[in-house]
């Protein structure tokens, strides 16, 4: 399995459709979980499948501490900023 954690990925289906995030964690085969650090933050991440996501493989993974909720929120929203260009 391919190392899908820190990477941008953009939702493709469901309500969500055209949201930008990244993937906090890898649940199994199919799911991971994703947050944008507003409305689905690190405390609560959005259970997603593979399958309806675009991740970007290109741009560079981002690295934290996955533990620390608020100032990974910020970190979270940082990078999605920065890269709001490639979504």
């Amino acid at each position: 399995m391919e190392d899908l954690k820190g990477r941008l990925a953009v939702s493709v289906m469901g309500r969500d459709q055209g949201k930008a995030y990244v993937v906090v964690e890898i649940i199994d085969e199919f799911f991971v979980k994703v947050c944008d650090g507003t409305n689905k933050s690190l405390s609560a991440p959005k259970r997603k499948h593979k399958k309806h996501l675009a991740v970007n493989m290109a741009l560079e993974q981002l690295t934290m501490d996955w533990t620390d909720d608020k100032q990974g929120d910020d970190r979270i929203r940082y990078y999605l900023k920065c890269h709001e260009k490639e979504v």
